[in-house]
């Protein structure tokens, strides 16, 4: 009866063996090689199958980490896609304007003196903008090198209010109030004035076309001990949490379905690759439907003065 009893706990042993290793072939096995062909199988470009996820599969969370790749891969070959889109129609236009420009000048247009200094102005500024276009292009990816920096002593009052009447237009224009709060202060500060220009001109231009009709847009600066602080803000539609995460990235819109804004989606990351180069830093603070507020805080280089 003991020999028996044995070989029967023997052979249960074997079945027990055989059905759990059947069950661990079917439930892990058989997904991973199921996984490891699909990974192998995975397209370099265009849609690609999202893998069923299960949360009774050990392999749950490998699998949603793959089709949270495969989604991110995605969003990445549409934002490719788009890019190009953009930059074809944004080289595109002063192409053709240039390409109408010498054919009137090799058809008689050449003849008219005034006809023909338009047509060489027009074919200049042309020219500049897609001198600019390919600028802003080098600058995504790096920062401003030292000798494209010039820095000099400036008084930041007087600079900003050089500045707002061109903008203060720009809003009455569209419908907006714009407000201002200048330092009272007039300590010198020291930086490249040109370059701040260029950044605060896109936030101002940004908050300006992303703001309707009746909002405001307010800017203000303050100087505080050794550095220089410039916020502005609007009352516009806001920026949700998860498009501010890709918000610095190249090419990277922040699109509604009636939003019709031209542009690359450069500005932003063209104006953090000048602040960082200026030794400074750029934040946002928004939500959606409650407006945006862009912070730039820069140091005072008083010590490295040119001018």
């Amino acid at each position: 009866n003991m020999l028996w009893i044995i070989l029967a706990a023997v052979l249960m042993s074997i079945l027990v063996i055989f059905f759990l290793n059947l069950f661990l072939t079917r439930s892990i096995t058989h997904p991973l090689k199921e996984f490891s062909h699909k990974i192998a199988h995975t397209p370099l470009e265009g849609p690609t199958e999202l893998l069923p996820e299960s949360s009774n599969n050990e392999l749950a969370e490998l699998t949603h980490a793959y089709n949270q790749l495969q989604k991110r891969r995605m969003d990445l070959e549409t934002m490719r896609q788009q890019m190009l889109a953009n930059l074809i129609h944004e080289m595109g236009r002063p192409l053709g304007s240039l390409r109408t420009a010498v054919h009137a000048l090799q058809t008689g247009a050449n003849q008219d003196s005034t006809l023909s200094a338009e047509l060489l102005t027009g074919m200049t500024e042309r020219i500049d903008r897609m001198g600019r276009l390919l600028e802003d292009l080098a600058l995504i990816y790096r920062k401003l090198e030292p000798y494209e920096i010039i820095y000099r002593s400036f008084d930041v009052q007087e600079w900003l209010q050089s500045l707002i009447p061109l903008w203060g237009e720009n809003a009455r224009t569209q419908g907006l109030i714009f407000e201002s709060e200048l330092p009272e202060q007039t300590a010198p500060f020291t930086s490249d004035p040109e370059r701040l220009a260029q950044v605060l001109s896109n936030l101002v231009s940004n908050a300006l076309k992303f703001t309707p009709a009746g909002g405001k847009v307010n800017l203000r600066a303050r100087l505080q001990e050794n550095q220089l602080q410039i916020e502005v803000a609007d009352t516009g539609m806001g920026i949700s949490s998860e498009d501010q995460e890709h918000l610095f990235v190249p090419f990277y819109r922040v699109i509604q379905p009636s939003w019709k804004t031209p542009g690359l989606g450069l500005g932003l990351t063209i104006s953090k690759s000048i602040i960082e180069s200026l030794g400074g830093k750029i934040t946002v603070a928004s939500a959606s439907g409650q407006g945006s507020t862009f912070t730039l805080i820069l140091p005072n280089h008083s010590d490295l003065m040119q001018i």
